[in-house]
């Protein structure tokens, strides 16, 4: 991402979750959010952009930049859910996320 630096109040949470919230429905709002994060485990998987960012042609690297962006911008949105749920690992999401670095396994894969 080469445009101005993000923060915190960039992300923003989902309606849906935050209904949840304001009504303590705490196991659906936990519900939600793990589908959040499995969509995009999803998605990351398809596209495989961390492949594509080492193609040849500057369109298929660029596209991969878009999708790195774009998955980034929704693991903030999931660290932002996760502030009531997780608070550790949320500010461990957000701070990978806002610092662009990657962050120690958060969740183990179950395969």
């Amino acid at each position: 991402h080469a445009g101005p630096a993000i923060t915190r109040e960039d992300f923003v949470p989902h309606a849906e979750y935050n209904e949840k919230m304001d009504f303590f429905y705490l196991h659906e709002a936990t519900d939600y959010v793990f589908s959040l994060i499995r969509q995009v485990d999803q998605e990351m998987t398809e596209k495989k952009p961390f492949l594509s960012i080492k193609h040849e042609e500057e369109y298929w690297r660029e596209q991969a930049r878009q999708v790195i962006w774009d998955l980034a911008y929704k693991i903030g949105v999931i660290g932002v859910h996760l502030q009531a749920l997780m608070p550790e690992t949320s500010e461990r999401i957000l701070d990978a996320v806002i610092k662009n670095k990657k962050p120690t396994n958060l969740f183990a894969r179950k395969d």
